[in-house]
């Protein structure tokens, strides 16, 4: 994962209703109760689309459907995420089994886990629940801009309010580049920071 640096963390606080508000039912479950959904009956299990996989609740990117391939497992599966810095790992100990779960950076959700019977170079496969995540069509990428796409807002001093937004998404090789940045919203409207 050399070519997928580290970015600047963002921070993100909702209330429990906040969650519950923007969530499913299903959703809500998988991502704050630390479910599981159904394997073959998903939404993205055979998704073969190119584009983006956000974070459900926080609309960061996780993964690249450059990285998703095919396991046979019932669920999305991925080779490394979009940024190493997206994921956070922690032991999983439940149901008799020893795993690892991943967790979003972000907003701290249960995403799934990983194992370590992925695909060569990097051995992993990063099973992932679907109501985790947002699809977004790579011709619909940069579309995020236009407007609050994840409804990630937060606010900060001054009546302002802050939210990363994918700006672009460039191809380089067989790698996707984007290009992000932080729009500030105020009294006299977005501008970047």
């Amino acid at each position: 994962m050399d070519n997928k640096g580290d970015r600047r963390r963002k921070t993100f606080s909702l209330s429990d209703e906040e969650i519950r508000a923007r969530l499913t039912a299903e959703q809500y479950r998988v991502t704050r109760e630390q479910g599981t959904e159904p394997p073959f009956s998903n939404a993205y299990w055979n998704n073969q689309e190119k584009g983006f996989y956000l974070d459900v609740l926080s609309g960061e990117l996780l993964f690249t459907s450059d990285d998703k391939f095919e396991s046979s497992c019932g669920w999305p599966s991925f080779s490394q995420p979009a940024f190493k810095d997206a994921l956070s790992e922690k032991p999983d100990y439940s149901h008799g089994m020893v795993r690892t779960e991943v967790v979003s950076s972000s907003s701290r959700s249960h995403l799934g886990h990983v194992f370590d019977d992925g695909p060569v170079p990097l051995g992993l496969r990063y099973c992932i629940n679907s109501a985790a995540l947002r699809f977004v069509p790579e011709a619909e990428g940069t579309a995020i801009v236009a407007g609050d796409a994840s409804g990630a807002w937060r606010n900060i001093s001054g009546g302002f309010r802050e939210c990363w937004i994918l700006l672009s998404a460039i191809r380089a090789g067989d790698r996707m580049i984007l290009i992000t940045g932080l729009f500030v919203r105020g009294r006299r409207g977005m501008r970047r920071r």
